[in-house]
């Protein structure tokens, strides 16, 4: 492709994909190169199927994450390990969901990791009941993602109310 010759480009990309469909790389560069031909439709084809594999490499990295944060919040809940290591972890664990989930599509977790943001700052020193309270939020988030979709309105509403909270609860659109 680099060095002009866009056909050659686009059959090595249409055998990588036969290869490996899943491949969102060769669908991108597919697009890039169809673009510039003007076969517009089937370049946003491979475009859309480039973003569909990067949301999905979201879903699947964010499973290994919440089972990292389980874990985080066993060891914390059972005094094992180092607590404060275990917590900066976590923090830095939810926080870059928080900030990834919005680009794939996912508002709602971005909204619920942001109100879990809020809950451990106003407890810094989590108790253990306020642990198993983290885990609600997390056991949410994960509700989500498994499902593949972002809630809804209405279940985003359900799912707000019922977060568990320090001092006044937020209202839904906060």
């Amino acid at each position: 492709y680099l060095l002009g010759n866009t056909e050659q480009a686009q059959e090595h990309y249409r055998q990588a994909l036969v290869l490996a469909p899943e491949y969102g790389d060769a669908h991108c560069n597919l697009g890039v190169v169809l673009e510039e031909a003007g076969d517009l439709e089937t370049a946003r084809f491979h475009f859309q199927e480039a973003l569909a594999q990067l949301r999905q490499e979201f879903i699947d990295s964010s499973a290994e994450r919440l089972d990292q944060i389980d874990l985080l919040i066993d060891r914390m809940y059972n005094d094992k390990g180092d607590r404060n290591a275990d917590f900066i972890e976590f923090q830095r664990d939810i926080h870059s969901m928080k900030g990834s989930a919005g680009t794939y599509g996912f508002d709602s977790v971005t909204l619920i990791a942001h109100r879990l943001e809020d809950f451990i700052e106003a407890a810094p020193d989590l108790s253990n009941g306020q642990l198993l309270d983290v885990q609600v939020y997390v056991d949410r988030i994960r509700e989500i993602l498994e499902s593949g979709q972002n809630a809804s309105k209405e279940r985003l509403d359900d799912i707000l109310v019922t977060l568990p909270t320090i001092g006044p609860a937020p209202t839904v659109t906060q």
